[in-house]
């Protein structure tokens, strides 16, 4: 009729040739999902930090129901494996050198987490106009100081998500003395 995980076999005392009512191995077969969907998630969080909505589609895909992916994300929360707001820290330390506000904002929501969330965790972010100094510096690297790279090297840096007036600032300080960003 179904398969189940050993556990549940055991903590269950179940044998061979026992008669079981079909409602009770039901219970049985998603109380066996259930371990089985939750071993499967932590090993997939083990290679690095995932939103609770990767969490929760990974299961989906796996093909397991939804009351076991709502299951398993609720014993991930218990124990606290689950932390949208840490997700949301960890990833812009990681990226905030690269990225900036808006391309940030646009990757996480795209991963899932909250406009909610967002707005709370990036009320007083602010881009660092050194990090896009150095950006700007490397692209222009084996570049002249032309109008036309000055213009290449805003549109690299929107790109990257960074506010206009910030890129606009460090590129002219860059393009200094040059008749081409006035």
């Amino acid at each position: 009729y179904c398969g189940l995980n050993a556990e549940t076999i055991v903590k269950n005392g179940l044998k061979t040739g026992m008669e079981i009512e079909k409602e009770t191995i039901d219970n049985f077969q998603l109380e066996s999902e259930k371990t089985t969907a939750l071993e499967k998630l932590v090993n997939y969080m083990g290679a690095r930090l995932r939103t609770e909505k990767q969490l929760f589609d990974y299961l989906k895909g796996k093909g397991y129901a939804k009351v076991t992916c709502d299951y398993c994300m609720e014993k991930l929360k218990e124990y606290n494996f689950i932390n949208d707001e840490q997700y949301i820290s960890a990833y812009v330390e990681t990226n905030k050198k690269k990225k900036g506000k808006k391309l940030l904002e646009l990757e996480l929501k795209q991963k899932g987490i909250s406009d909610e969330l967002l707005d709370t965790s990036f009320e007083e972010y602010e881009n660092d106009l050194e990090s896009i100094k150095v950006l700007a510096i490397k692209y222009l690297k084996t570049k002249e100081l032309t109008r036309q790279n000055f213009e290449k090297a805003y549109r690299h840096l929107m790109s990257k998500g960074f506010e206009s007036g910030e890129v606009l600032k460090v590129l002219k300080e860059i393009f200094k003395g040059e008749e081409i960003c006035e």
